[in-house]
């Protein structure tokens, strides 16, 4: 079962080509950085639209924050740390 913050991400350009590409072999690091990247991206995408759509708008992330942990909770929320 998919999680509905990463059914887009599994459908992704990026995920079809590293399967394409490397198959059942190691993925180079670079390549596994990226993609990381980019599940972090989509992460905050997902919480940005769940967020914006309550009656009480609010921000995720403040500028100059980073984010050091993602957590996806067994209830479906996520606990997320910054510094």
């Amino acid at each position: 079962m998919i999680l509905s913050a990463f059914k887009e991400l599994a459908q992704s350009k990026i995920v079809s080509i590293m399967k394409q590409t490397y198959g059942k072999t190691v993925i180079p690091l670079p390549v596994v950085g990226h993609f990381l990247n980019y599940v972090g991206n989509s992460i905050v995408f997902y919480l940005y639209q769940l967020f914006s759509n309550q009656e009480q708008k609010c921000k995720i992330f403040y500028p100059m924050h980073r984010a050091v942990n993602i957590q996806l909770m067994a209830n479906g929320d996520s606990l997320v740390k910054v510094e």
